[in-house]
């Protein structure tokens, strides 16, 4: 689905898959978090973090790490390519947080973004 709001009913369906204890593959929250970012940059979500937190709660702390460290590292390339740095920080502080590593590639993409906000020390 590509309409306005896809994002927040995609979450809603995560949320009913997660109470029937259904299986919450890595495609499920790729496309989710896509739709959700889509809407985000055309301005139809206002404030996406809380949207975020919902879906990263959703996710089985034990069961799979390298599902988390995966949500987490694409949120922090979503809020890049979203030209939002600072928020991208924020989010890298949290993986971190949640013992997990932030991948090269959004690496690069966060210093890319913080070039273009004219923050030329970070993206060093």
């Amino acid at each position: 689905c590509n309409r306005a709001g896809d994002g927040k009913r995609g979450i809603v369906t995560l949320e009913s898959m997660a109470e029937m204890k259904a299986a919450i593959s890595r495609r499920h929250i790729n496309l989710v978090l896509r739709q959700l970012f889509s809407d985000y940059r055309s301005g139809r979500i206002p404030e996406i973090d809380p949207l975020l937190e919902k879906i990263l709660a959703l996710l089985p702390k034990k069961k799979n790490p390298k599902k988390i460290s995966q949500t987490y590292n694409q949120i922090v390339a979503e809020l890049s390519d979203a030209g939002q740095p600072d928020m991208a920080k924020e989010w890298v502080s949290r993986l971190r947080a949640a013992g997990c590593e932030l991948e090269t590639a959004q690496r690069i993409k966060l210093a890319q973004a913080c070039f273009l906000k004219g923050d030329e020390l970070t993206a060093l």
